[in-house]
C-alpha cells in the first residue's frame, strides 16, 4: 500500500527530527543498521580469535588465557552489536510507528503537531552526553582496570590495546547514545499523544482501535533486553556447571533488575496513549450519558403524551443504553491480552531460570 502525501510529509518531518539527535548525518548509516551491527560483531569476534591464537590458546599451552572456554565473550559481542543495531535503527522504528498510526486514522486532524518534539530536539546536549560518558568510562577503564588480569591484551604491542579501545569505545558510545535516544523516543511518543487529539476505531482489525503499532514499538524495545536475558540464562547455566552459582550475587540481582526493566520498557511509551484512549472513551460515555439524561427528562415532563410517543421515547432510551454498553467496550490500551501474557513471560523467564539454578545448587 502506497503512502499518502500527508503520510510522506510526516515521515520526512519525523525522520529529520530523530536524526537531529545524532552527531553524524550520513543517511547510509541509518539505512544499514543491520550491516553495521554485523560488521562490528565480526570485527569483535575476529579480534578475540586473533588474540587467542597469538597467545597459544589453541596450542594446548595451559599457561595462557583460555578463550575457548570464555564463551560469554561471544554473547557480549552479540549484545554490543545489538546495541549498535538499535541505536541506528531507532529513528526508523519511531518514524514507522507514527506513520502507521497516521495511516490507521489514529489522529483526528490531517496534520500531526510535532512542535513540542522539535523544541526538545534542539538541545545539543543530547549529542554531547553520550560522547562525554564514553570518554569518562574509557578513562575509568584505563585507570582502574586490573592489569594483572588483562595483561594478555597488551603484551605484544599497542595494536591490541588500540583495537580493544576502539571496539569497546564504539560499543559503550552506542550504549550511552542508545539510552539517551531511547529516553527521548519514549518522551516524544508520549508528547505526541498529549499534543494531538486521537480517534479510536473499536472495529479496527488490529483489535486495538488502530493503535497496535504502539505495542509493536514497545515490543521492539523489549527485544533489546531480551539479549541481556540470554546472557543471564547462559551465565546461570555456566555458574551451575562450575558449582559457583551460590556465591554469585550478580546472578541473583540481575534477574530482579530484568524483571523490572521489561515492564518498564513496555509500558512507558504507552502511558500517554492509554490516557488519551481512556479520555476518548470517557468522553463518548459522557456524551451518551448526557443525551440519555436529556431524553429521560423529556420523557418525565411529557407523561401525558400518547402511547405511541411514549413508546418511541422509551425505545430511544433503550438504544442509548445499548450505545453506552458498546462505548464501555472501546479499547483503552494499544495491545491485547495475548501481548500482555507474552511480555510477562519474557520478564519472568530469566528469574525462573535463576531460581531453579539456586534450588538445584542447594539440593546438590
Amino acid at each position: 500500500m502506497t503512502e499518502s502525501d500527508n503520510a510522506k510529509q510526516l515521515r520526512a518531518a519525523v525522520m529529520k527530527l530523530m536524526r537531529s539527535l545524532y552527531p553524524f548525518k550520513q543517511n547510509h548509516l541509518f539505512k544499514m543498521p543491520l550491516l553495521m551491527a554485523v560488521s562490528y560483531f565480526l570485527f569483535y569476534e575476529l579480534f578475540q580469535l586473533l588474540i587467542a591464537v597469538s597467545f597459544g590458546v589453541f596450542s594446548g599451552n595451559p599457561e595462557t588465557h583460555d578463550f575457548s572456554e570464555d564463551y560469554p565473550n561471544f554473547f557480549m559481542g552479540l549484545f554490543y552489536a545489538v546495541m549498535i543495531f538499535y541505536y541506528l535503527w531507532l529513528p526508523n522504528l519511531f518514524t514507522n510507528t507514527l506513520v502507521r498510526l497516521y495511516e490507521n486514522g489514529a489522529f483526528e486532524k490531517s496534520e500531526v503537531n510535532l512542535q513540542s518534539l522539535i523544541g526538545i530536539s534542539r538541545n545539543k546536549w543530547w549529542i554531547r552526553v553520550p560522547i562525554i560518558g564514553t570518554i569518562l568510562l574509557l578513562i575509568c577503564w584505563f585507570v582502574y582496570m586490573p592489569l594483572d588480569r588483562f595483561n594478555f591484551w597488551f603484551e605484544v604491542n599497542l595494536i591490541p590495546f588500540l583495537a580493544v579501545t576502539v571496539l569497546y569505545g564504539v560499543a559503550w558510545y552506542a550504549g550511552f547514545a542508545l539510552l539517551v535516544t531511547l529516553v527521548l523516543a519514549i518522551r516524544f511518543m508520549n508528547l505526541v499523544f498529549k499534543d494531538n487529539h486521537i480517534r479510536v476505531n473499536p472495529l479496527h482489525p488490529d483489535e486495538c482501535g488502530g493503535f497496535r503499532p504502539l505495542s509493536t514499538f514497545s515490543i521492539r524495545l523489549i527485544n533489546i533486553a531480551l539479549f541481556w536475558a540470554v546472557i543471564l540464562v547462559v551465565s546461570v547455566i555456566r555458574s551451575y556447571q562450575l558449582g559457583v552459582i551460590g556465591g554469585d550475587y550478580a546472578l541473583f540481582t540481575s534477574p530482579v533488575l530484568y524483571l523490572m526493566l521489561v515492564p518498564t520498557l513496555f509500558y512507558l511509551p504507552l502511558h500517554s496513549t492509554h490516557l488519551a484512549m481512556l479520555k476518548y472513551r470517557n468522553q463518548l460515555m459522557a456524551d451518551t450519558a448526557e443525551q440519555y439524561l436529556k431524553e429521560h427528562n423529556t420523557l418525565l415532563s411529557e407523561l401525558s403524551a400518547s402511547d405511541k410517543e411514549m413508546e418511541a421515547r422509551l425505545k430511544r432510551l433503550e438504544n442509548l443504553q445499548k450505545v453506552q454498553e458498546h462505548n464501555r467496550k472501546y479499547p483503552v490500551w494499544p495491545f491485547t491480552y495475548r501481548i500482555r501474557i507474552a511480555v510477562l513471560a519474557n520478564a519472568v523467564i530469566p528469574t525462573v531460570t535463576t531460581i531453579i539454578g539456586f534450588i538445584l545448587d542447594y539440593l546438590n
